[in-house]
């Protein structure tokens, strides 16, 4: 259920997505695309297109890692850059979680297939 809360409710954020440019898909537009299954082709299709949206954010924070060891610039803004970074990523994840319970919250009875 998080999984699939992840890809309606979060994607990526903005600046990942301008980053590695992935078109945006807002949460009415993937619910659109993948309506065209059964409920669990629908579940299945947006679960795959969580984990794409995993790997995309991984990937982006990897480069940004990457960029950030190649930065040609004084050791401590480098190593103040990279703990910023790192924070960054701890609280999107933080709000990832609360934004998909508070979602999920919004299915009521649907147990689990809204």
């Amino acid at each position: 259920m998080k999984l699939i809360c992840f890809a309606l409710a979060v994607c990526l954020p903005t600046m990942v997505l301008a980053a590695s440019a992935v078109p945006v898909a807002s949460e009415r537009a993937l619910r659109e695309e993948c309506s065209a299954f059964s409920q669990a082709g629908m579940r299945d299709c947006l679960a795959e297109k969580a984990e794409a949206s995993k790997k995309t954010l991984r990937r982006a924070e990897e480069k940004m890692a990457g960029t950030l060891a190649r930065w040609d610039e004084d050791e401590k803004y480098v190593n103040q850059a990279r703990a910023k970074l790192s924070a960054s990523n701890r609280k999107f994840a933080r709000y990832r979680e609360s934004q998909c319970d508070f979602a999920a919250s919004l299915t009521g009875g649907a147990a689990g297939n809204a």
